[in-house]
């Protein structure tokens, strides 16, 4: 079995982890980050940059290069309500040097963290590397046990940090306690393949594979309670609407609709979807 020594080790190489092993390394800081997958290209929770993170990418004076990333930017968000454009928020007003969300796929941003933090001699990311437990002596976590790709591995660190997700391996071997604060609704993720043609065919689309989903979950399409519309273009919102009424006859869910970028270039419009599926009281 390897062994290693380092200052810090982070479990978990996400936004919170690789941020953490660049901001620890740039002080001076040895840090071990270790990532149980091969690469950063897969699907994630989040695509967006907010405000105050890109402040925080700017005090590293690393803005310019993060923003010459393919990105699209989000300065307002506005709604529609009944027929009627509300605006909803409008990040100008923010003090910031970045007054936008930066919708960015978060392996780009992943990939521009780690190639900053890899210029630090003491910052070391270690892929294919998953922590599996603690290492523990008189009472205190000195280290973690994990696999790689040439088999286990121990690595003794002062200090032990889990940034491995909400199924965190660490969390749970250190007994740590969770509090679930969470909605009384499951998130569904699904792959969708690419959909030509103009918006009111994708918006076909899109709903029709909401409709397949909720009716396999035991529901239909009038236990949906909140739609959430993205358009790039709001010269669609006619042949969006249009397609809409079709699949909503009756009372209508509460929804709003945003123009703003979506990640995938090819895509008119995206829809998300809250549904209460289950026994009514």
């Amino acid at each position: 079995m390897m062994t290693l020594s380092t200052r810090c080790c982070v479990a978990g190489g996400g936004p919170a982890g690789m941020m953490l092993g660049l901001l620890l390394a740039r002080a001076g800081v040895e840090v071990v980050v270790l990532e149980k997958h091969a690469d950063f290209l897969r699907d994630f929770r989040g695509d967006t940059i907010h405000p105050s993170t890109l402040e925080v990418v700017h005090e590293l004076g690393l803005l310019e290069s993060l923003l010459a990333l393919p990105h699209t930017e989000v300065r307002a968000l506005t709604g529609i309500i009944g027929g009627e454009r509300i605006p909803i928020a409008d990040f100008g007003h923010l003090p910031v040097r970045c007054p936008f969300v930066a919708f960015m796929p978060q392996w780009d941003f992943l990939d521009f963290l780690a190639g900053h933090a890899q210029r630090y001699p003491g910052f070391a990311l270690r892929m294919r590397t998953g922590v599996v437990g603690l290492l523990e002596a008189d009472g205190r976590v000195i280290g973690v046990r994990a696999t790689a790709p040439d088999g286990p591995l121990e690595i003794r660190a002062d200090l032990v940090v889990g940034a491995d997700g909400r199924d965190s391996t660490v969390r749970a071997a250190a007994g740590l306690g969770v509090e679930t604060l969470g909605a009384p609704m499951d998130v569904l993720w699904f792959r969708l393949p690419k959909v030509s043609g103009d918006a009111a065919a994708q918006t076909e689309y899109v709903l029709n594979t909401i409709k397949s989903v909720i009716e396999t979950a035991g529901g239909t399409m009038a236990d949906v309670t909140f739609n959430s519309i993205f358009i790039t273009d709001w010269t669609n919102y006619a042949a969006v609407n249009s397609v809409y009424a079709r699949y909503f006859p009756g009372d209508k869910p509460a929804r709003y609709c945003i123009q703003c970028g979506l990640v995938k270039a090819e895509a008119l419009v995206e829809i998300a979807t809250v549904a209460h599926v289950g026994k009514k009281s």
